[in-house]
């Protein structure tokens, strides 16, 4: 193992550490809970297809109306994040 080696272990070591404090955060955990349960949930049985007249009935649906306010708030921060 050679010096550069060395230094491309050390540094991934540190961005795992990086990624497992931000993923001990209560928030984050909580969401990310969230997020998995939604996943599992969805994915029980196969969706149907939805056309735009099932769009625009969906949006008038609350659990709907969140999911997408959250789809928005990540699209946010995420663009914060990487812009």
């Amino acid at each position: 193992m050679d010096d550069g080696m060395v230094t491309d272990l050390a540094a991934t070591g540190t961005r795992l550490e990086e990624v497992a404090d931000t993923a001990a955060d209560d928030d984050v955990a909580r969401t990310l809970g969230d997020l998995l349960e939604a996943v599992g949930e969805a994915g029980a049985e196969p969706a149907d297809p939805v056309g735009p007249v099932g769009v625009a009935k969906a949006l008038r649906d609350p659990d709907t109306q969140a999911g997408i306010g959250f789809l928005l708030a990540l699209a946010k921060a995420l663009g914060r994040a990487t812009g």
